[in-house]
């Protein structure tokens, strides 16, 4: 069972005014739903949120308000992706079979980087089919016998027991090649700058606001 608990409060006063107000008293708006029942406006606690987020929980516990099991459906950021705006619950069994979205991280060192090869995470996130109970924070790939030239795919991965691939086995998720003229050029000006390549990360998912 997941330890990350979400204090919620009854929200009746709704839409973009009083959402705003909300969050400037360090509370986001959410919406419960699921299960054949009447959707719930609430009010969750902020930081509670961001370290359920920060743990990459999916099933949290909801206390106050309502007392069950729920899963983060859709988070909803501003346009910076820093604050959260809105998030979407969904009611669920503790052993019930969820399909949802999990990042994948690489795990040790290709061979082929020292064969001069360069590798690339073409997928972040692959998508499993997991009892609620049991959903995984995140999965491994490993990569200690990538060759230069070659790939991993979704299948390749690494996971629970009770839990199934949702997603396509053969999709790619990470390859190791040769680099292109192109990225040793821009990585040359950028050098001759003075300044580091930049890192590019994953980027949150959403960033429309939710006025409910």
């Amino acid at each position: 069972m997941s330890d990350d608990t979400l204090t919620v409060e009854a929200r009746e006063l709704l839409g973009t005014r009083n959402s705003k107000r909300l969050r400037a008293q360090g509370k986001v708006p959410a919406v419960l739903y699921g299960h054949g029942e009447a959707s719930v406006s609430l009010a969750v606690d902020r930081k509670e949120l961001a370290s359920a987020i920060k743990h990459n929980a999916h099933l949290v516990k909801l206390t106050g308000a309502t007392t069950e099991n729920a899963l983060l459906k859709d988070v909803q950021w501003d346009a910076f992706g820093s604050n959260v705006l809105h998030v979407d619950l969904t009611r669920v069994d503790a052993n019930e079979l969820v399909e949802v979205e999990i990042r994948v991280k690489l795990r040790g060192e290709a061979p082929g980087v020292k064969q001069g090869g360069v590798v690339t995470q073409t997928k972040r996130r692959i998508e499993i089919i997991s009892p609620a109970i049991a959903i995984p924070e995140e999965l491994e790939l490993k990569i200690s016998e990538l060759e230069l030239g070659q790939s991993l795919t979704a299948g390749d991965v690494s996971l629970p027991d009770k839990v199934e691939l949702k997603s396509d086995p053969e999709m790619v998720l990470v390859t190791c090649s040769e680099p292109s003229a192109e990225s040793d050029a821009d990585t040359e000006a950028t050098a001759a700058d003075g300044a580091e390549p930049e890192v590019i990360g994953g980027s949150k998912d959403d960033e429309a606001e939710g006025d409910s």
